[in-house]
């Protein structure tokens, strides 16, 4: 659980590189909790996207890069920052629902 911890705020702080290693650690602690062989768990997948999501409070590395190019106010950005973040979360926890449907309803008409 600690990595699926840091790994949130390492993105909601906006520090890429650093949540990688711990997206892959987190990853590894949910498939040896819930015993996952093959196919990823649901749990697994809302993982994933919520990473790829990439919910910023604070973008850091966007601020930085605007700051290094002479930006007269580098973090002007933040409230595009956050209703993008919002919107992509939003979209991205709502397709795992609307796949999972999906995917529930195939297999069982394949019964």
């Amino acid at each position: 659980m600690q990595y699926i911890i840091l790994n949130f705020i390492s993105n909601l702080l906006g520090l890429g590189n650093a949540s990688t290693p711990l997206g892959i650690k987190a990853m590894q602690e949910l498939k040896d909790e819930q015993k996952a062989k093959k196919n990823a768990t649901r749990s697994m997948i809302m993982l994933v996207v919520l990473n790829t999501a990439s919910v910023q409070l604070f973008p850091s590395t966007v601020i930085a890069l605007r700051a290094s190019y002479a930006s007269e106010s580098p973090a002007d950005i933040l409230p595009c920052v956050w209703v993008v973040s919002a919107l992509s979360l939003t979209l991205s926890v709502l397709s795992v629902f609307v796949f999972e449907r999906i995917c529930d309803k195939r297999r069982k008409n394949l019964k």
